[in-house]
């Protein structure tokens, strides 16, 4: 399945060399490999299709904020953080998990910039603690992209149709690159351009970002790299051998990646074999800060089984789980869908089939309240999964697309990877003997705001006057 289509693609980056190679100057595959292994993923039905949001929807709104807080740098800031524009629900609005934590904490001993994006149409951030949004520069780079020309040299276009040619092949699908290809090198040229004006005359000497697979955070990053700024990467999911931007299968120097990537445990060092970057574990702020409000009951058997969903797999999850619930009615089923799904969609599948032991929870309740209140859990490769182990939740691995992210767990037996329902009342039977001893340290370091702290203090010690 995934594992399999993901070493085809390693092996195809090797035998052409992908990342070296360059167009108009720029090293596109760095740009687009994330897109292009997903487009295949969906392509070869591995992965759902994810709904995008319309690009004339944002326009309006994007040009007002333009005017109310346009992009720049604040004066004498030392540190820019650019938060992430995925944020989850709390109370009255929406928190980056990833950066608020870290930028609360330094805030008040150091000057710095944030940068925010916008989530679900909005910035719904507690606080409002943001001094720019980027969300014109997305607009104008759509718009740019129309007029902007872009020359290939026969060189360039024989490139793009030999690898064009090895992927239709390779996966047996009918996909065209080119548009991808001349897109991305449009908006990433862009971004450089209105990030090389707005780092231009600054005291910046770090920079902290999420999600590296973003154009504009490539963009940023070779920019600040360009001008001997520190850039720094956030871990902000599940990082193994398969994942589609973080793995590279042999060691190499890339261009558009950060310095650093801020890791949140050792345990996910061993992933990142990138040459120019090196991982750090300090922990995840949000997780440590929010299981401190969460307790469980230890040796009471509640008969919960959370389920994790992630938008990759849309229904499918949920409909193998209506056909293990018939068959363990004395279990209820938390459900539990990603923010950025739909609960109609699946309350309406349930209401159809009469099913009452599998609940559809959204936002009604915290993941980790849903944590301490369950004894098993069930999902295919969500960063959640993990948390859930720290809980001492038996953990099951439904054998989709993606599970292969968890295969080392699975050897260890700290997880238990299901094919039918049969190992699944095994397994469910052996309460509360369900899994191996989970090193809580390894994956999620404590003291993270701490260790934040201490590892940019020694990265500014040579740049900063103490």
């Amino acid at each position: 399945m995934l594992k399999t289509k993901i070493l085809q693609i390693y092996n195809l980056e090797q035998e052409l060399d992908l990342f070296a190679k360059s167009i108009q100057w720029v090293f596109f595959w760095e740009l687009i490999r994330f897109n292009i292994i997903s487009k295949i993923l969906r392509d070869i039905k591995i992965i759902d299709n994810k709904s995008t949001k319309k690009f004339w929807k944002g326009i309006l709104k994007g040009f007002i904020r333009w005017f109310v807080k346009p992009p720049r740098v604040i004066p004498n800031s030392k540190i820019l953080f650019v938060k992430s524009p995925r944020k989850i629900s709390i109370s009255n609005g929406y928190k980056d998990i990833y950066t608020d934590y870290i930028i609360d904490y330094i805030k008040d001993s150091i000057h710095i910039t944030v940068w925010d994006i916008q989530y679900l149409e909005d910035h719904y951030i507690l606080g409002h603690n943001y001094d720019a949004v980027l969300d014109p520069l997305f607009v104008l780079a759509n718009i740019q992209k129309k007029f902007r020309l872009i020359s290939l040299s026969i060189k360039e276009e024989e490139l793009i149709w030999y690898i064009n040619k090895k992927i239709n092949h390779i996966f047996d699908i009918s996909i065209d690159i080119k548009p991808i290809v001349i897109e991305a090198i449009k908006k990433f040229l862009f971004y450089k351009t209105i990030f090389s004006v707005l780092l231009r005359k600054t005291d910046l000497k770090v920079v902290v970002s999420v999600n590296k697979n973003q154009l504009y955070n490539q963009a940023l990053y070779s920019v600040a790299k360009d001008k001997g700024i520190i850039t720094i990467e956030l871990q902000h999911g599940v990082i193994t051998k398969y994942h589609r931007w973080y793995y590279i299968p042999r060691t190499l120097r890339l261009h558009y990646n950060p310095d650093y990537i801020f890791t949140w445990g050792n345990y996910w060092n061993q992933f990142i074999n990138i040459k120019n970057t090196k991982a750090i574990a300090t922990g995840f702020p949000h997780f440590e800060i929010l299981k401190k409000f969460s307790s469980k009951e230890v040796g009471l058997w509640r008969n919960n089984v959370l389920v994790i969903n992630q938008p990759i797999f849309g229904d499918k999850l949920l409909k193998k789980v209506i056909d293990i619930s018939k068959s363990l009615y004395q279990y209820k089923f938390l459900f539990k869908i990603h923010p950025s799904e739909k609960k109609e969609m699946y309350i309406n599948i349930l209401q159809k089939l009469w099913i009452h032991n599998i609940e559809i929870i959204w936002d009604e309740l915290d993941i980790y309240d849903l944590f301490s209140i369950s004894d098993f859990q069930l999902g295919v490769c969500s960063t959640a999964l993990y948390e859930g182990l720290w809980y001492g939740l038996t953990t099951l691995i439904i054998d989709f697309p993606c599970s292969e992210y968890l295969e080392d767990l699975v050897k260890q037996s700290i997880v238990h990877k299901v094919k039918d329902i049969e190992e699944i009342k095994s397994i469910l039977a052996k309460w509360p003997v369900g899994s191996k001893y989970f090193d809580k340290e390894a994956f999620f370091k404590s003291n993270s705001l701490y260790n934040f702290g201490f590892e940019i203090s020694k990265l500014l010690w040579n740049t900063l006057d103490f």
